[in-house]
């Protein structure tokens, strides 16, 4: 297959996939035993949240900025932390609070579980991300995300490697002050995602992906192995 045509390709059904989701970015194990992996993501992502008693259901957007590094501490598998900051606006009717820019954090694991050494694996990732200390009219409120996935990845070309898998996520906005902030949670905890990664060259990696279970997400990112 044409590079050119493979890349484009790729691309695109990534996006055409990207109408209905959420989660938090999840990519692919990319590092070998001892290699070290450093490099940037960007995403916007849309969830749809209710609270306890179903009383109140909005949405809440993010545009999300965050530095991830990586490292392999074993052969098809991979320790990574992420830091960086995101903005977040909730909406439920006349109620539409703006949280802010402020710090976000997580951890995880990525790595190979199977590998059929034909062109195709099946990969896995478990995360935590948190988005701490926002604040609305007094209330504190704590933003927090764990999530488990696997897909398959299939090697289209030596460059192109799209993916497709499941995932299971606990996406919740606790507060400290339930009449000015009600606490709330994904009304969705399973869907699916789709990716494709293009690595261009032995150090260079890039991916796209797409999560989808309730809302609207799109995420883009760029790494360097060394």
């Amino acid at each position: 297959m044409n590079r050119t045509y493979a890349v484009v390709f790729s691309i695109v059904l990534t996006m055409l996939f990207s109408i209905s989701s959420s989660a938090a970015p999840i990519g692919r194990p990319i590092t070998a035993q001892n290699q070290w992996m450093v490099g940037g993501i960007v995403s916007y992502d849309k969830v749809d949240l209710e609270n306890n008693q179903r009383t109140l259901r909005g949405e809440a957007t993010s545009t999300v900025f965050l530095s991830e590094a990586a490292y392999g501490f074993a052969d098809g598998a991979e320790f990574y932390l992420r830091l960086g900051t995101s903005s977040e606006k909730f909406r439920a009717g006349a109620f539409s609070p703006d949280l802010s820019s402020k710090l976000d954090w997580g951890v995880g694991i990525r790595g190979t579980w199977y590998d059929s050494y034909q062109n195709w694996k099946l990969v896995g990732d478990a995360q935590w991300m948190a988005r701490p200390s926002r604040n609305y009219l007094g209330s504190d409120l704590d933003y927090t995300e764990w999530q488990v996935a696997s897909a398959m990845e299939y090697r289209l070309t030596n460059e192109i490697f799209p993916y497709a898998g499941i995932f299971y996520q606990n996406l919740e906005i606790t507060s400290n002050n339930q009449s000015q902030f009600p606490s709330v949670q994904a009304v969705n905890k399973v869907g699916a995602y789709l990716g494709a990664g293009f690595e261009p060259s032995p150090r260079w990696v890039f991916f796209t992906e797409a999560r989808m279970s309730a809302g609207a997400s799109v995420t883009a990112g760029a790494n360097y192995r060394f």
